[in-house]
């Protein structure tokens, strides 16, 4: 019986870690079977062999949302004549199912923590190496096969030609940034956290070094939320005398910080997020995906046009197809979900984002805001840091007493 047990206990382990692990190894691998996934897949017959109780624990309205949008694809497979097996569907119900069924909030607290703060400290060692001596060192494996559109040797060759790429054990910037969302969110409002300030510090550091509007969007969202909360749940002169603190230490502290190499280099960049018809990384970020649902048919916006042959009908003619190139998909999280599940699909996963609002604690909340702040400038569509975040954020519901009022925001219930 005590084997039984300590298996168990095991396997919860790897799962927690793993799920922690999933947005850095998704980088290595053989397209669509990413090291990632083929973890997922072990577990998955893992816990048949040790007879694991296996129970759906994917929130009602996702689980609806995703049943959709297999819906779709078979639709759109036959509207377009190409009908495949739903292979990519099948890669990401196996996952979602996986994590949300068998996740365990105090593990993935404990390991989140663990890999993001060796991952900051990697980061702090790439910086410190290449500002004071000129050496570069990258987290990206090039002995392993890569999921990246390019071989390993050109994209080392890559990352080393751009010292702003430095960003840990990940792809890019931007993908650090949001990977470490959940923790500036966890470490400023759980007040069990010993020196929680001194910590926060470490990542507002992070963030800001990174040169990453995707940074400084997460790190501007997650203040805000938290200056908002403590004013509204305990409005006093001493707190209100905290805010105008901290928002003139931020001020003070943002004007360094812009006037510095790394503050300008990210003012210039801004410029790519402006309304053009040219190719810029933010215009293709933030605005061409609407291009091409604009050019759908009616049918097509409300219940979706998820098929490439479909997609590929709608680029060729939008305003803009010669900013696409061959087999390019590329749309943040917002327009996937528009072209893909059409506006019924959204209204589910809006429903779905809604109702866990309401359930979530602060940091829950603050996640969630984070999340759909994101969704309009970056991809994620039910990516590896999607489940990340909904995942804490699903499991961060307010704890309720016999009266039904709430009466803790821990996670440690």
């Amino acid at each position: 019986m005590g084997r039984v047990l300590n298996t168990n206990t095991f396997f919860f382990k790897s799962v927690n870690m793993i799920l922690v692990l999933l947005p850095i190894l998704q980088t290595y691998g053989w397209t669509p079977f990413d090291f990632s996934f083929i973890l997922v897949i072990s577990l998955s017959i893992w816990s048949i062999f040790i007879k694991i109780p296996h129970k759906n624990e994917i929130p009602f309205f996702l689980n609806i949302y995703l049943v959709y949008y297999l819906l779709t694809y078979l639709m759109g497979g036959l509207i377009a004549g190409n009908s495949n097996l739903p292979l990519g569907w099948i890669k990401i119900y196996l996952v979602y199912y996986l994590f949300f069924s068998h996740t365990k909030i105090k593990l993935l607290r404990k390991y989140y923590s663990l890999i993001s703060y060796v991952a900051i400290l990697f980061y702090i060692v790439q910086v410190f190496l290449w500002e004071l001596f000129g050496i570069r060192i990258i987290g990206i494996f090039n002995n392993l096969p890569l999921t990246i559109d390019m071989d390993a040797d050109r994209y080392i060759a890559f990352m080393n030609a751009d010292h702003t790429r430095l960003c840990s054990f990940f792809s890019e910037p931007a993908m650090f940034a949001q990977y470490l969302l959940p923790l500036s969110a966890l470490t400023l409002f759980d007040r069990t956290i010993r020196h929680r300030y001194c910590k926060f510090m470490i990542i507002l550091a992070t963030f800001l070094l990174l040169n990453s509007g995707n940074a400084i969007f997460i790190l501007s969202i997650v203040m805000a939320c938290y200056i908002i909360h403590n004013l509204i749940k305990s409005f006093s002169l001493r707190s209100l005398f905290g805010v105008i603190t901290i928002l003139i230490l931020v001020g003070v502290g943002s004007t360094y910080y812009m006037e510095s190499e790394t503050g300008e280099s990210l003012i210039e960049r801004q410029s790519e997020f402006e309304v053009s018809e040219t190719y810029t990384s933010g215009f293709l970020r933030v605005y061409r995906g609407y291009y091409v649902y604009e050019s759908l048919d009616i049918w097509e916006q409300i219940f979706g046009a998820n098929n490439t042959v479909l997609m590929e009908n709608a680029i060729r003619h939008c305003k803009i197809p010669y900013l696409f190139d061959d087999q390019d998909y590329y749309f943040n999280t917002v327009q996937n979900i528009l072209i893909k599940t059409g506006i019924v699909g959204a209204i589910l996963f809006v429903i779905f984002l809604v109702g866990t609002f309401r359930e979530a604690n602060p940091v829950g909340k603050t996640i969630l805001i984070g999340l759909t702040i994101l969704s309009f400038i970056a991809s994620m569509y039910l990516s590896y840091i999607m489940l990340l975040y909904l995942i804490f954020a699903v499991k961060s519901t307010k704890i309720r007493n016999e009266k039904g009022r709430y009466i803790n925001y821990s996670y440690r219930h």
